[in-house]
């Protein structure tokens, strides 16, 4: 009797496990399909006139230049200062918060 009872209730716990994995995955697909979505509206706005001529003021810059820049990751970190200050800016904006 006792071997039923422990049978039911592992059949219980597998049961259990793969309804959460199941509950898991489905989120981890719907975030990826969001992601996968989100980067496709992305890619659909066109890039600004300024910004693409930047890359031939960047290659107007001196070899001296050119050679700290890649090992200090200067475009790197200057994306991640301009992604802070919109995040300051966009955090402002709650009327909670800022």
């Amino acid at each position: 009797m006792l071997d039923i009872l422990k049978n039911i209730l592992q059949f219980i716990a597998d049961v259990v496990g793969f309804v959460i994995d199941l509950i898991q995955w489905a989120v981890v697909k719907v975030f990826l399909m969001f992601a996968e979505a989100l980067i496709g509206l992305l890619s659909l706005i066109p890039v600004p006139e300024w910004l693409s001529s930047l890359s031939g003021n960047v290659a107007a810059l001196p070899a001296g230049v050119l050679f700290f820049v890649g090992p200090l990751q200067l475009t790197t970190g200057c994306a991640w200062i301009v992604s802070a200050y919109v995040l300051r800016f966009l955090i402002r904006r709650i009327p909670v918060i800022g």
